[in-house]
């Protein structure tokens, strides 16, 4: 399994579980609080680990414009991290959660579609099949970890785009 599978599938979730939340109404508060934190539970180690796996070897990268996607990558997850935070601390019934909502899942759906048409390719051109499956190897690795942590009631920061720490 090359990197870009390991990512697809778990889009593929994140999907999902962002049109289950999406049909949701601000009478189902208890709904939409046990779909948000499915939501959290594969977003947030997925975003932690591609950050490690896949955007800390794109900004060495030599292609053009790699390194640009990759921290923007950076950034659009800073940005869901962001509003996720607030959706946590705000009531399902509120007509605030609602727009949130709506907000993170165009931030996402659109995080997705960049990512798999623009950012794979210059991974893709990038990085050979043997380092591509390599990073999969690592990216399901450090997925488990930061799950793990989800799970114990810790969030997982994300570090600094220029600066990751290990």
């Amino acid at each position: 399994m090359q990197i870009y599978d390991a990512l697809k599938a778990d889009h593929k979730r994140i999907k999902q579980l962002l049109k289950k939340l999406d049909a949701t109404t601000e009478k189902e508060a208890g709904a939409r609080k046990k779909l948000l934190g499915e939501l959290k539970g594969i977003l947030v180690p997925h975003a932690r680990a591609e950050e490690q796996a896949l955007y800390e070897p794109l900004k060495k990268s030599d292609v053009k414009e790699a390194d640009a996607l990759a921290f923007e990558g950076y950034e659009e997850h800073a940005v869901v991290d962001h509003l996720m935070e607030q959706l946590e601390s705000t009531a399902g019934n509120d007509k605030k959660w609602t727009a949130m909502m709506s907000v993170v899942k165009e931030s996402l759906e659109h995080h997705i579609e960049e990512e798999e048409e623009d950012t794979f390719k210059k991974a893709k051109k990038s990085f050979d099949r043997s380092e591509a499956e390599e990073m999969a190897a690592t990216f399901l690795k450090l997925k488990a970890e930061f799950l793990r942590q989800v799970r114990a009631g810790k969030t997982p920061p994300q570090p600094p785009s220029h600066e990751l720490v290990r």
